[in-house]
């Protein structure tokens, strides 16, 4: 007796070609998905680090004296700093930059908040910390500006720059800023006044 064909006889071999083509279309997509999960992931950690450094160069402002912030940053050295800053940080200079008179020209290379970059190492990859001061008033709207009326701050511009060829020109940076009181002194109040 003759064995008789069935209809889907002869498709088996295309239906495991087209089964190995899908199959083949989602692994390429899932490793391009992959690789860019890897390197945001990448981008992201380096980001984590560079914020890192930039708490550290704010807690370094902040264990100062408000009247040491300046020491030894010199005029022709924040002048050369203020006109050339790194990127991120040119369109928060609005404020009348600050430096100390009495610093010899050259010297903000040594102050305690440097005038040139501060390298520090995270993670195998070099961090540059950069430190800006200015002043500013406050105003009746709570913001500060050049032209203010109201108490004297000195903002801090801390920026923090690293390379990586995922950010533009290869030059990456974090930036943070802080309002610092000039007069130092606290305000008193009195409990016992009834008025």
């Amino acid at each position: 007796m003759a064995r008789r064909g069935r209809r889907d006889d002869g498709f088996t071999m295309i239906e495991v070609l087209v089964s190995v083509s899908i199959i083949s279309v989602v692994m390429l997509s899932l490793s391009s998905f992959f690789v860019i999960s890897m390197r945001i992931i990448h981008q992201q950690g380096d980001r984590q680090a560079a914020i890192q450094a930039a708490g550290d160069a704010m807690e370094r402002v902040r264990a100062l004296q408000v009247s040491a912030m300046l020491t030894g940053r010199d005029k022709s050295s924040s002048l050369a700093q203020w006109n050339d800053p790194v990127t991120g940080v040119s369109g928060l200079l609005t404020d009348t930059m600050e430096f100390d008179e009495s610093a010899p020209a050259g010297s903000g290379a040594t102050a305690a908040l440097p005038t040139t970059a501060r390298s520090l190492r995270l993670s195998g990859i070099e961090y540059r910390q950069n430190w800006y001061i200015g002043s500013c008033t406050r105003n009746t709207d709570g913001s500060c500006s050049a032209s203010g009326t109201g108490p004297a701050f000195y903002r801090v511009i801390v920026a923090v720059t690293w390379t990586d060829k995922y950010c533009r020109d290869d030059a990456c940076s974090y930036v943070t800023s802080e309002l610092i009181a000039r007069n130092t002194e606290e305000p008193l109040f009195n409990p016992n006044d009834g008025s």
